[in-house]
């Protein structure tokens, strides 16, 4: 049986980048949209994806082996109700992990321009 593969990392580090090797070479992982936990939180900000409900996840989650992205790692417990965790947890401790780590220095030039490019008068 496959198994789930969390990509875990902080912004602007390389998350897609990895996400895309993943999927490119490891046909089990292509064949269903990536899930991102972090939608799935009440506490999301995230502007560029619809918020997930817990049904939603819970059967994306059933239909086979998923890359999930997160930001949120290790504090999910902050962003997710104390009722959604065990959703999470289940997936997330059967799963596959892969911690993309960039050193903070590039992090923060990456997000400036980022930023930059979203708010030119930044």
């Amino acid at each position: 049986m496959h198994q789930h593969l969390f990509i875990i990392s902080h912004r602007r580090s390389g998350t897609h980048l990895t996400i895309d090797s993943v999927r490119n070479n490891f046909s089990i992982y292509r064949k269903l949209p990536l899930l991102t936990i972090d939608t799935m939180s009440e506490a999301s900000t995230n502007r560029l994806h619809e918020p997930v409900s817990y049904e939603e996840m819970k059967t994306e989650l059933a239909k086979g082996p998923r890359v999930i992205k997160t930001h949120f790692l290790p504090n999910l417990e902050q962003y997710l109700p104390a009722d959604k965790m065990a959703l999470y947890q289940e997936a997330y401790n059967s799963a596959h992990k892969i911690y993309v780590y960039r050193d903070g220095k590039d992090v923060m030039v990456s997000l400036f321009y980022y930023l930059k490019r979203l708010h030119p008068s930044f």
